[in-house]
């Protein structure tokens, strides 16, 4: 998977050992080359995560999959306790897993926000559907008079990147803008979203591998 210094770290040891500081490890993924696309990054972060659930859950996560008759891990089960445990290993490779849980209240506001800007775009019109009850957006429709008016309509979603976790309509070419998301079957209202970005050294100051005596003070 990745180097440690001089020794080679597979999942197992990441996830077996104790959790270490951030950026402790230099990590350099064997699965990745020059040619790799963001897609490909993403795709290797997931299955460290996954195979990361298996590992510390003991068990816990497993569910049999009655396609195949195998053991898969059922991310829906994850908790916070879990989660604690994989964000800090993810850390120690200098990478943030962000887990966030988002009601109806939360899909208004960010759909509201997107339409409120996308309704300023001439030769944009803007279709919604609502809960009568709470005013609730369900759902979102932008319609163009011409293909001009497409890449507006796409930089104003780069604007408010969590509106697309529901409307699906531009495609991800960052790191964070990839996710994994799922819907609780005990929980239909909420939707949860889990993605990655590279951790930033200032939000773990004083608190990381690379804190010495001479730079401990510098941000």
């Amino acid at each position: 998977m990745e180097k440690e210094k001089e020794d080679s770290l597979n999942i197992n040891d990441l996830f077996k050992r104790d959790a270490k500081l951030p950026f402790f490890y230099n990590a350099e993924f064997s699965e990745l080359n020059e040619k790799s696309t963001i897609s490909d990054y993403f795709g290797v972060l997931t299955k460290i995560l996954i195979e990361g659930l298996s590992i510390i859950s003991d068990g816990e996560l497993l569910q049999i999959d009655n396609t195949n008759n195998t053991k898969v891990v059922d991310i829906g089960l994850m908790t916070e306790r879990h989660f604690t445990k994989i964000k800090d290993r993810f850390l120690s490779l200098g990478i943030e897993p962000r887990w966030k849980v988002y009601d109806e209240s939360d899909k208004d506001y960010y759909l509201r926000s997107v339409c409120y800007d996308a309704e300023k775009i001439n030769g944009c019109n803007v279709e919604v559907t609502m809960d009568w009850k709470t005013q609730h957006l369900n759902k979102v429709k932008f319609k163009a008079e011409n293909n001009n008016v497409v890449p507006e309509i796409m930089k104003t979603l780069e604007l408010y990147p969590e509106a697309n976790y529901w409307l699906e309509l531009k495609k991800p070419t960052k790191l964070n803008e990839f996710i994994i998301k799922w819907i609780k079957k005990t929980d239909p209202d909420k939707v949860n979203v889990l993605n990655f970005r590279q951790a930033d050294l200032r939000d773990y100051h004083y608190n990381h591998a690379l804190c010495t005596l001479e730079t401990r003070h510098v941000r």
